[in-house]
């Protein structure tokens, strides 16, 4: 509230602050805590959904996987480690490190809990003192006279929102270790030009489906008609994994995808069947290729929101029939989110 200096006997002497200078540490305030809020309110929605996906896990990680609860044994259900909270998970619902030499799987709350600490700062802040804002400076000089500041006024408190709740770093009983290494650094792996097949598709919308609802989609991009050759420009490198060039080549034909949507309302789950896909485009000297797909949930860039099919090789018309599950997918989730 005040600056010190020097007085004639080397003691402090207090000067008080201008009415001008109290309105410009008020306005700073005000932005300080209106930005407070704000950020409390992204940190809330990162622990919602992180919440969510522990609420809808209905294994108990030992002879069912963790998350979606298939019994392991069966066709096509494999048992893998998550190598954090050591619970036992299917490897459709886990996630593996393909930098490490052995293979290291990571469960999807795990691998959700170490995104929402690495994008919160929660990892840094963690342990340290919650800092106060300083109360606003009282202002003695009436307002509304011919005085006023030219400043333009700003409120000096900023209301937070009812849901942005402080965000606690509670452990759940399968807490990854804290000292374990973070296994959830983004693996784009530099694949052939299938990584590029993907299918966009909007989320259902809330009012189309009761409890279940199966959606059969077919889509394919025709040929269209010759188009005189542009003059070159430069373009990004052709090996860099950019998400927006599905749609950046339309003399391509890319052939047609099925694919079934099967949303669960009552355990929040988004069930997706990569059925088959014909006519693609040959890629390599004897016709042929190795198609995959990959899905994409937007928005958002954690790693639980891309999943993707296995490689099939040489073949131009392949035939998954693989089913790729999204969780902890609620009703709010199906009317804002696209799948692409």
């Amino acid at each position: 509230m005040y600056q010190h200096g020097g007085g004639h006997g080397g003691g402090p002497q207090e000067v008080a602050l201008t009415d001008e200078e109290k309105e410009i540490i008020n306005s700073v305030l005000a932005r300080a805590e209106t930005m407070e809020a704000m950020e409390q309110e992204r940190i809330g929605r990162f622990a919602t959904r992180l919440d969510s996906m522990k609420k809808m896990a209905c294994g108990d990680g030992q002879s069912r996987c963790l998350l979606c609860g298939e019994t392991f044994g069966q066709q096509g259900v494999t048992s893998v480690l998550c190598s954090h909270c050591k619970k036992h998970m299917c490897s459709k619902c886990g996630i593996q490190n393909s930098r490490s030499s052995s293979p290291v799987w990571v469960c999807r709350i795990c691998s959700e809990h170490q995104e929402m600490l690495k994008r919160s700062g929660a990892w840094f802040f963690k342990g340290q003192p919650q800092q106060v804002l300083p109360a606003p400076l009282p202002i003695s000089r009436p307002r509304g006279t011919g005085t006023e500041s030219p400043r333009t006024q700003t409120p000096t408190h900023a209301h937070h929102p009812p849901s942005a709740q402080p965000y606690s770093c509670t452990q759940p009983s399968y807490q990854p270790d804290p000292g374990a290494e973070d296994y959830t650094e983004r693996q784009e792996q530099q694949d052939n030009y299938y990584s590029n097949i993907q299918s966009q598709a909007p989320a259902p919308q809330k009012s189309r489906y009761p409890q279940q609802r199966e959606e059969r989609v077919r889509e394919e991009k025709p040929t269209p008609a010759p188009k005189p050759s542009p003059a070159p420009r430069t373009g990004p490198a052709p090996n860099e994994d950019n998400d927006n060039e599905y749609d950046s080549d339309e003399s391509t034909t890319l052939g047609l995808l099925e694919f079934i949507l099967h949303y669960e309302q009552g355990n929040n789950t988004l069930h997706c069947n990569i059925v088959k896909a014909k006519g693609l485009k040959p890629m390599d000297s004897n016709g042929l290729a190795d198609p995959y797909v990959k899905l994409h949930l937007l928005p958002g860039a954690s790693k639980s929101n891309k999943l993707r099919t296995k490689t099939l090789k040489g073949t131009l018309n392949p035939v998954w029939n693989e089913t790729l599950v999204y969780h902890g997918i609620t009703d709010d989730d199906m009317q804002r989110k696209t799948l692409r």
